[in-house]
Parts: C-alpha cells; sequence; structure tokens
C-alpha cells in the first residue's frame, strides 16, 4: 500500500448572523432573501460540513489502515536502508548513542585520553 496522501483541508467558516428588527419579518420590507432560503442554505452549508466531515474520516482511516498495515513499516524499513547506505545510521549510532556513553579502562597504566567520561579501573595486581 503507498503512503497516503494528505491535503490541505479547508476550514469550515462561520456563518454570518444577523439581526432583526422585531417589529417585522425580514422579508416584509425589503428584496432580501425569504425565510425558506435562508433555512435552504444552512441546510446547504450544514450538508458541506457533512461532505467536509466525511472526507476527513474517509482520509483519517486511510491513514490508520496505512499504519496499523505494513506500510508505515515499509516506510521505515526504506528510511533506514537509505540511511545505511548513506553511512547516517552508523554515525547516528556510534557518534550519537555510543559516544555519550562513559568510558571504561581497566589498565595498569592511566589512559591518555582522559575526560570526564572516562573511567579508569587500575590493575593493582594480576590474578594467575
Amino acid at each position: 500500500m503507498g503512503r497516503p496522501e494528505l491535503g490541505s483541508i479547508i476550514p469550515v467558516r462561520q456563518l454570518a448572523l444577523r439581526g432583526y428588527n422585531i417589529d417585522y419579518l425580514p422579508t416584509a420590507m425589503d428584496e432580501s432573501v425569504t425565510l425558506l432560503q435562508k433555512v435552504n442554505m444552512l441546510i446547504e452549508f450544514c450538508n458541506q460540513v457533512g461532505r467536509l466531515s466525511n472526507e476527513l474520516l474517509a482520509k483519517w482511516n486511510e491513514v490508520m489502515e496505512w499504519i496499523l498495515n505494513e506500510g508505515l513499516e515499509e516506510a521505515v524499513r526504506f528510511v533506514l536502508l537509505e540511511w545505511l547506505e548513506s553511512g547516517k545510521l552508523g554515525t547516528i549510532i556510534n557518534q550519537t548513542i555510543l559516544g555519550s556513553k562513559a568510558t571504561i579502562v581497566v589498565s595498569k597504566d592511566a589512559p591518555t585520553k582522559f575526560d570526564d567520561q572516562t573511567f579508569w579501573y587500575e590493575i593493582v595486581r594480576e590474578v594467575n
């Protein structure tokens, strides 16, 4: 399964509220839309929100299927193989992970390279 394409989602715009004079119905004295037209506009807007929600849910399900099945695993495997070939994986392991660990030196002589992450255990006598 290929990696799902996620596009930008258009935000739902807010409905504009309009105040009315209580003395008359909004369409009694002017040429604005009728109450039925306004109700139909609200229904259409709710339908648009429903379609947008359904599209978002379909994309979410596609992403979850990709993650839970082999899509994410394949993508990680591809990146790790790419890093292995370029040497980046070796750098991450050797410098970032192992390079931050303490160095323990067990010897009779003190180490020449000594820092705050180097610990020296001096061999006082050898066991026969």
